[in-house]
């Protein structure tokens, strides 16, 4: 899969979207719980990865809904 540098999720279909984002809602509680840095051994490194994959999702879902796809 080649990736936009400016919408590195482009490429995903709206179904692959959907679940990428139910797994990010999933990480992202565990991080409020601090189960990742303390059951996964998860540092800042991560977490800004984490941060940025979800900044992402969120912008690719906007723009979707935005210009939908046909």
């Amino acid at each position: 899969m080649l990736l936009d540098e400016r919408r590195p999720l482009s490429s995903l279909t709206d179904d692959e979207l959907n679940v990428l984002g139910d797994m990010l809602d999933a990480w992202l509680d565990k991080d409020r719980h601090g189960e990742l840095a303390s059951v996964h051994g998860y540092g800042i490194g991560q977490n800004e990865a984490l941060s940025t994959l979800y900044t992402e999702h969120l912008a690719e879902t906007a723009r979707r809904k935005r210009y939908p796809r046909d």
